[in-house]
């Protein structure tokens, strides 16, 4: 049975970030979505999340939220395997949470029932603290900042105190990734990517085309310092972006089937590999 958790805000970052290098970078876009994993028992299931309608709750604009499961090339969404799939149609409404950013403020918001059904916004992610301070959320349980970094391009990174990470642009990035609660269902969640609707940002794009060939290529090894690998190739090209969606150079070896990726900074990158027929695939990197 696939569980309905939330599994906010992870988020996301654009192509238009550049913009607001050195002030503030948005979480929230029109057409902002989320991809998660969950795994449970051996099971895959691969959850969108996006923003849908604006709402007015208490003379306040929220977006509302929708959500679909990933399918399989036999139309399953549940223990699904590659290629996956997403279908628009799929999207229902995700009830009972509301989302909305105050750039000024530079906080997220939630609105939605606490643990004893008391509708009410709580923050999300504040990125106004500084080392030491705590960053609130919906239930309590406030986390303090062990360490805030100033990434190259301005932005801030909060490691909080239980070991995830809050990154300006982008939102949580690793840990529990559901804004409250505790799982304790044997079944894990992981951040898997971030896009909207004319960036897809890494994120799985398939949305109805099936392509077994690029679903084939191996990448290895990922996380990596130096060279990554590949098997399957077949006549494909590749682009690689940073987390920003900035294009960066990169060159392919055909004839040892590898880039290097040893002059690049530490951090979270999008391969794209596109195949026949204009189709492609796009695989998160991380270079350590």
């Amino acid at each position: 049975m696939i569980k309905k958790y939330i599994f906010i805000f992870i988020i996301f970052c654009s192509s238009n970030l550049s913009s607001y290098a050195q002030d503030y970078v948005p979480i929230l876009y029109e057409g902002s979505f989320w991809d998660t994993e969950e795994i449970g028992s051996g099971c895959i299931y691969i959850q969108r999340l996006a923003i849908d309608k604006d709402t007015i709750i208490n003379n306040v604009q929220y977006k509302s939220l929708k959500s679909l499961y990933f399918r399989d090339s036999n139309g399953n969404n549940s223990c699904i395997s590659p290629p996956y799939e997403a279908y628009g149609s799929d999207f229902q409404t995700f009830p009972g949470a509301f989302i909305r950013e105050n750039i000024s403020e530079k906080r997220l918001y939630l609105y939605v029932e606490d643990f004893n059904g008391a509708p009410g916004e709580f923050v999300l992610a504040d990125f106004t603290l500084e080392e030491g301070e705590q960053m609130t959320n919906a239930y309590g349980n406030a986390m303090g900042v062990n360490e805030l970094i100033i990434l190259a391009d301005g932005r801030k990174q909060y490691h909080m105190g239980d070991g995830t990470i809050i990154t300006e642009g982008i939102g949580k990035e690793n840990g529990q990734l559901r804004p409250f609660g505790i799982i304790g269902d044997g079944a894990t969640y992981s951040y898997h990517c971030h896009g909207n609707d004319t960036n897809h940002n890494g994120c799985l794009v398939t949305l109805g085309v099936r392509d077994e060939q690029l679903a084939q290529i191996k990448v290895f090894p990922n996380p990596t310092s130096e060279k990554i690998s590949f098997t399957n190739l077949e006549n494909n090209t590749f682009k690689l972006y940073s987390i920003i969606g900035k294009e960066i150079s990169i060159q392919f070896s055909e004839q040892n089937q590898e880039i290097d990726i040893s002059h690049l900074n530490k951090g979270i990158y999008f391969l794209e590999i596109r195949g026949s027929q204009n189709s492609k695939r796009i695989i998160k990197l991380v270079k350590n």
